[in-house]
């Protein structure tokens, strides 16, 4: 399991220049290569990497979002359809499909809704950083130990003691979410060990 520090930014100070090292590369290989142009809205690696830094999430975890739900970072760019780019990274909402909801499609606003609600479930940032409309409109919790969450699907009523838990389980809810987070990021993705030192 991805355990809770796993998710917060992993690399020191403001500077992406690790990230990006670390990262770059994985995304050009990718179904989202495409991305690297500039003139298609810019460079989605660095994007990430802004986005996360602004809510101090790892970026790791958007890599491994993308590569269970649309298997991104192991596609034929050739293969990354519409369909996949309108819930790139799953974050429509809990265990939902394809439901009609415009305003969370595409990669860029998937990175976007993916790191802020992180963010928000991880408790990281404080209520003041969210404007008062968007403190009432969430729709899951903050977490703090021993929050005990009715999540649906295959967990239903669970006490959870560890941030990474609930935050994997808040949108896919499903225990086996768990392992396959934890083998995309060891076996498909290759997430540096540092970040991984301790969970199983």
């Amino acid at each position: 399991m991805l355990t809770g520090k796993f998710f917060p930014w992993p690399y020191p100070g403001v500077d992406l220049q690790q990230g990006k090292a670390e990262l770059q590369g994985l995304f050009d290989r990718s179904a989202l290569g495409v991305y690297s142009d500039p003139g298609l809205g810019g460079n989605l690696c660095e994007f990430v990497l802004y986005v996360c830094r602004l809510w101090n999430v790892n970026p790791w975890w958007v890599v491994v979002s993308g590569q269970r739900e649309q298997s991104t970072f192991k596609t034929d760019p050739m293969a990354f359809t519409r369909s996949a780019r309108v819930a790139w990274l799953g974050f429509v909402g809990q265990d939902v499909g394809r439901i009609v909801r415009p305003g969370y499609y595409g990669v860029y606003t998937q990175v976007e809704r993916c790191v802020a609600q992180t963010a928000w479930m991880m408790g990281i940032e404080p209520d003041e950083k969210w404007p008062a409309y968007e403190r009432r409109a969430k729709v899951v919790d903050r977490y703090y130990p021993g929050l005990i969450a009715n999540i649906g699907g295959s967990v239903g009523v669970r006490t959870f003691h560890d941030m990474g838990e609930y935050v994997q389980l808040a949108y896919t809810p499903h225990l086996e979410v768990l392992e396959t987070n934890m083998r995309i990021a060891r076996d498909t993705v290759k997430v540096p060990p540092q970040y991984l030192d301790g969970m199983t």
